[in-house]
């Protein structure tokens, strides 16, 4: 599960009203205190988003009993600067040109 969600992009964010952010990783939406929806059919342990700045989304294992140890945790680096995925033929002809 953990690769799973590490292959995810961050593809957005969104400031809310009350200061706190919203993510859109892959096409799951994660809120600050929201559980993290099932990303596997036979997934049994449930995941909570802890928290999120504009560097990274940290999620938290949910544990089923409490054993007093502190949540493992899992950190999801956010990455949204622009990116060039395909160059047209014929661009750096152009640029030469100018």
């Amino acid at each position: 599960m953990r690769d799973k969600l590490l292959k995810l992009q961050v593809s957005g964010t969104k400031r809310m009203a009350d200061g706190r952010m919203r993510v859109l990783l892959g096409d799951i939406i994660l809120e600050t205190g929201c559980k993290v929806p099932k990303v596997l059919p036979e997934q049994l342990v449930e995941l909570r988003v802890k928290n999120i700045t504009e560097q990274y989304v940290e999620l938290a294992w949910q544990e089923k009993r409490a054993t007093g140890l502190p949540p493992k945790l899992m950190i999801i680096p956010i990455n949204i600067s622009p990116k060039i995925r395909i160059q047209l033929l014929g661009q750096n002809d152009l640029a030469a040109k100018n």
